[in-house]
């Protein structure tokens, strides 16, 4: 299992995954702002993906 491994505990890995996450994170700080008002906005995962397929597409130009 993978707490098992000896670099799971490690804080490389703690940063790593805190890095990983940051985005996803700062989303849904927002959808949570967008929810308590009473609206709803289904768009912020349609546009993650166009932002991830643009920035892949500028890296290789």
């Amino acid at each position: 299992m993978t707490i098992n491994e000896p670099t799971f505990g490690t804080t490389e890995n703690a940063a790593n995954v805190t890095r990983n996450f940051a985005p996803i994170g700062i989303m849904a700080m927002g959808m949570t702002v967008v929810i308590i008002t009473g609206g709803i906005d289904l768009s912020v995962g349609s546009v993650m993906g166009l932002v991830a397929i643009v920035a892949g597409l500028l890296l290789t130009w």
